[in-house]
């Protein structure tokens, strides 16, 4: 036999090897059932109401962007009330 057949035959060899059948695995034991049960969490403090400043904040803030934002290309100015130009910084 030359060495090309007998490499061929190795490797089929181990290729059919390979093909048998695993021993059966033990049978698992059935697992017990689970129990979902909500824990009873204490209830989250009330969160204090922030003085009238913070929302006239907040609506000056917003109405600012809205009111200075270019719509076409959707940049603010870096500056106000001179509208001298938007770097990509102000996005």
């Amino acid at each position: 036999m030359n060495a090309s057949r007998m490499v061929s035959l190795a490797l089929l060899s181990v290729a059919i090897a390979g093909c048998q059948k695993q021993a059966p695995d033990k049978p698992e034991k059935p697992k017990p059932p689970v129990i979902l049960v909500e824990a009873d969490a204490p209830p989250r403090p009330m969160k204090p109401e922030l003085p009238p400043l913070f929302d006239d904040i907040e609506r000056r803030t917003f109405q600012f962007f809205w009111d200075t934002t270019n719509e076409v290309n959707g940049l603010s100015p870096d500056r106000y009330p001179s509208r001298p130009f938007a770097s990509i910084a102000s996005v």
